[in-house]
């Protein structure tokens, strides 16, 4: 029976990362047609910055709150609200850096993108804990449904600025789009909903967790992001961007099997503590 069930979970959140690999064939030529190697070039150089922030966003509380029982509301709860401050600050610090970011890169295009780039970090720290409630409670089917809708919805945004002639905005409003739509679903179907007050001394074990988990992250992060900082330094916008474009590929075993299959085993395991 354990081994059916993680199948078909770890099978289900697989094929939202075929799913998106699909949408991503089918629109990524049509917005290829429709933006130049720049625009994506733009996006490629104002994403690294922002990614270092998402990873920070939830303090990597999220995970460890899976262990957590479900009827231990103020803890949830602290966690929410800590994270939320978080995110807060992060996006402070986001749009007071991006024209910092600019002259690193000596191209001024791109600190306006990495400024409305906030607003999804934002909405990341406010669905961690509502997303980690549904992780642990199983409820992988929801969180599927959740992330194709938010994926259909922020490509069908990207195509239709793209249209009409928006540039590389067109993929800085895919992912706000993304975030803030699933940000909502996360909320509403979670039933979710924090209790008002927050104690430190409830949060203080997560963060611990989250400490460490923060630590991977960011080794993973330099190492993955370090050669498109690089590139859009010495090459430009256009050489970022088909760099991107072509990383993508070398990137389809952690998103179609390692990542799935991490996710769904933590929450069966997180239970034997």
């Amino acid at each position: 029976m354990f081994l059916r069930k993680f199948a078909s979970s770890t099978l289900l959140m697989t094929s939202v990362s075929v799913f998106r690999l699909l949408a991503q064939y089918i629109s990524i030529p049509i917005l290829s047609r429709l933006l130049s190697h720049e625009d994506y070039g733009l996006m490629a150089m104002s994403m690294p910055f922002v990614v270092f922030c998402m990873l920070l966003a939830d303090a990597g509380m999220g995970l460890s709150l899976v262990r957590t029982a479900r009827e231990k509301h103020e803890e949830w709860s602290s966690a929410f609200w800590l994270t939320c401050a978080i995110g807060i600050g992060l996006a402070l610090l986001i749009l007071t850096s991006a024209p910092l970011v600019a002259m690193l890169y000596e191209e001024p295009r791109v600190a306006p993108l990495i400024m409305l780039l906030s607003v999804a970090v934002l909405m990341q720290s406010t669905y961690a804990i509502p997303s980690s409630y549904l992780q642990q409670q199983h409820h992988f089917k929801t969180l599927a449904k959740i992330d194709a809708f938010s994926l259909v919805l922020s490509i069908c945004t990207a195509l239709y600025a793209a249209t009409h002639g928006h540039g590389a905005w067109s993929l800085i409003y895919q992912q706000v789009v993304y975030h803030t739509v699933k940000a909502i679903l996360i909320f509403y179907f979670s039933h979710f909903r924090p209790l008002w007050g927050f104690k430190w001394s409830l949060v203080t074990q997560h963060l611990r967790f989250g400490r460490d988990m923060i630590g991977v992250n960011l080794s993973e992060f330099f190492a993955r992001s370090s050669d498109m900082i690089i590139i859009g330094r010495l090459l430009g916008a256009a050489a970022a961007g088909a760099y991107s474009m072509a990383f993508q590929f070398v990137r389809l075993p952690v998103m179609l099997i390692t990542g799935p299959l991490q996710y769904v085993l933590y929450s069966y395991l997180a239970r034997f503590k």
